[in-house]
């Protein structure tokens, strides 16, 4: 049988998983979006988590180099704050997993859509999609990029040992 606390435990840790990618990994991603295009001169204008995450920004006076650095921040600015969630907390740690694992499939995600470009499919409004619109070259670049910072990102997560750490926080209950 399974004691109360160890389901108290669980029900948190579902609970974090949820908040991280729900509300915590869009806004990262967003908001990685929007300080970018404030610090290269743009504006932002809005950001909305809700029913769908976005950034809208006024960039009219924006380079191709500044645009293609504001598309690629809102997938890369998550990782660096991934590094700040550290401490002795269990579920600061765990939210950092959780987090860490988000942004392994961002990563995936944005290399899949870069090949599948190649065939001649392309997926409408995404992030990758719009800067290879600006970029037409950087298929290669972005594709092997997220490829490499897939597999580094997967390797801290395996470094850290999640199984070992999850089931000696929940005791021998599973």
């Amino acid at each position: 049988m399974i004691p109360l606390k160890d389901y108290l435990k669980i029900t948190l840790m579902t609970i974090i998983g949820f908040m991280c990618s729900l509300l915590i990994y869009p806004f990262l991603h967003e908001w990685g979006h929007a300080l970018t295009a404030i610090l290269l001169g743009g504006k932002c204008v809005a950001i909305h988590l809700f029913p769908s995450p976005y950034m809208v920004c006024d960039a009219a006076d924006i380079g191709e180099f500044e645009l293609v650095a504001i598309g690629l921040s809102g997938i890369l600015f998550p990782l660096p704050v991934s590094f700040v969630l550290c401490g002795g907390n269990f579920y600061m740690w765990f939210a950092r997993l959780i987090l860490r694992g988000i942004i392994v499939l961002s990563l995936a995600i944005s290399a899949l859509i870069v090949a599948l470009r190649n065939f001649g499919i392309v997926a409408q409004g995404d992030d990758i999609t719009e800067i290879l619109h600006i970029w037409s070259g950087g298929s290669t670049w972005i594709g092997g990029g997220s490829l490499v910072l897939c597999v580094l990102v997967s390797a801290l997560i395996v470094k850290d040992k999640p199984v070992r750490k999850i089931t000696v926080q929940l005791g021998q209950a599973f």
